[in-house]
């Protein structure tokens, strides 16, 4: 009896000793890195944003005087870096990249060329998540979108594109190359006064507050940065400049980063917080200006600060879907498409003009799963509304921590409610596929859901979309 009893007892002693083994293993079965790199544009190249005569040439330069320019003015200088910055996270079963980049916007056509050079690497598409911050001070002519091109960017040209794609790829090798045990926590907060609606009439205030950040801390207990989504216009410096800049959001990243530098000790890597747009369509800084750009940074670290000594523990389960949409033709409507006075007459019709290749009309949006949260893909600059019934989706289904990452993966303009379209402003002439388009990418994330969530807890809330919304 007293063999078996000391038998036993070792044996416990083992299960013990390989349950702790285990524990700790599930406790760092998950590899990551936030790493960024200086793109470095060539000086002289146009900047991506603004159309208005303040960025344009008086006269083409049909000749080839200016290099990199035909339509719109040389850059002059530089404000502040221009940054690919990676959050790298992978386990034994998949693994996530998000890159986001200090670019006006990606095209269908930049992705498929990282995708590319990734795919060696083990990279599926689904598992990609490349987005612009909208900045309007970034490089430009790396569009090959003609529409893009005459209102915003300049005409492409292959060296500065091949020059962009070359350092993304850089800064992902950088991030693969850095990647270690690490942990994941989750905050949110709702900011004040940094952000104001652009285009609803009487309604300065609607705009979704929501702060959501991700953080990745290493085995030593460093914070190596993380992620941070919230929608604002990086529009702060206006047409008038002529200088590289991050603009607003660059401003918020530098500041959470040296916020979260302070956290760790002084012989740790600095951190990388990367900023990925919400539903930012119709969200602008609540004030122009240089001073005010660094003012809204600064503000911003500051509210964040009591959200970060409330974390909260992120399980290590990562997932990803990819589908391919159809967005509808492209098209110009003469009535709620061009001045908001017109879309007041209630004798014009409202007539559409297809425009087939104006923008391309299939695309690929994508949901991905960080334990609890969910992130969803939007390929351009969604309403205010939009990101709401996303957000609504998503906790219908149980998910009270959903992200919308615009301008992700593809980017072909701005979508609306029918409401909104039907007002006619700055956002209703730039939805290329009406209020339809913003529908319809609702719908297949609704389906994407699916593939996400367990059958028995979907909910896809009959009454999200109707038809005279």
């Amino acid at each position: 009896m007293d063999r078996l009893d000391k038998s036993t007892w070792f044996l416990c002693f083992i299960f013990y000793l390989a349950g702790i083994q285990h524990c700790q293993a599930q406790e760092h079965d998950l590899m990551g890195s936030a790493v960024s790199i200086d793109m470095e544009p060539e000086i002289g190249i146009p900047l991506a944003g603004y159309g208005s005569e303040s960025r344009r040439l008086e006269k083409k330069d049909w000749s080839g005087d200016i290099p990199h320019s035909f339509m719109f003015k040389p850059s002059i200088g530089l404000l502040d870096p221009i940054r690919s910055k990676v959050i790298f996270l992978q386990n034994e079963k998949h693994q996530l990249l998000f890159i986001s980049l200090d670019m006006i916007g990606v095209s269908y056509r930049f992705v498929n060329s990282l995708c590319k050079r990734l795919k060696p690497l083990g990279f599926e598409r689904d598992q990609l998540f490349i987005s612009g911050t909208h900045t309007h001070s970034g490089p430009g002519t790396v569009s090959r979108k003609l529409l893009l091109e005459f209102v915003a960017t300049d005409i492409f040209q292959r060296e500065n594109y091949d020059h962009i794609v070359n350092k993304v790829y850089e800064s992902v090798l950088k991030a693969i190359d850095q990647k270690e045990p690490v942990k994941l926590y989750q905050t949110g907060f709702s900011v004040q006064g940094l952000q104001k609606n652009k285009w609803r009439e009487g309604r300065k205030d609607y705009v979704d507050r929501e702060v959501q950040l991700l953080m990745l801390q290493n085995s030593q207990g460093q914070w190596l940065g993380g992620m941070v989504n919230f929608a604002i216009h990086g529009g702060s410096l206006g047409p008038e400049n002529l200088k590289y800049s991050a603009d607003v959001i660059g401003a918020i990243e530098r500041n959470m980063e040296k916020l979260i530098a302070s956290k760790n000790t002084t012989d740790a890597r600095p951190p990388t917080v990367a900023l990925f747009q919400g539903a930012l369509g119709d969200v602008g800084v609540i004030r122009r200006g240089y001073k005010k750009m660094h003012w809204i940074g600064e503000e911003f670290a500051r509210q964040a600060m009591p959200a970060l000594e409330n974390l909260s523990p992120v399980a290590p389960t990562l997932s990803s879907t990819s589908k391919k949409i159809w967005l509808g033709i492209p098209g110009y409507s003469l009535k709620y498409a061009n001045r908001k006075t017109l879309a007041k007459k209630k004798w014009i019709p409202p007539l559409r003009v297809p425009m087939p290749g104006l923008m391309n009309q299939y695309t690929r949006i994508s949901i991905a799963r960080i334990g609890d949260i969910l992130m969803f893909t939007w390929p351009g600059e969604a309403s205010t509304t939009l990101g709401f019934w996303l957000k609504a989706l998503s906790k219908r289904n149980g998910y009270d921590n959903a992200w919308i990452l615009g301008l992700t993966n593809d980017y072909v303009g701005y979508f609306t409610t029918q409401s909104e379209y039907y007002e006619g402003q700055y956002d209703s002439r730039s939805s290329l596929f009406n209020f339809r388009g913003g529908r319809r990418v609702i719908r297949k994330h609704q389906k994407q859901l699916s593939e996400i969530i367990e059958p028995d807890r979907l909910d896809f809330g009959g009454e999200l979309i109707s038809e005279n919304r």
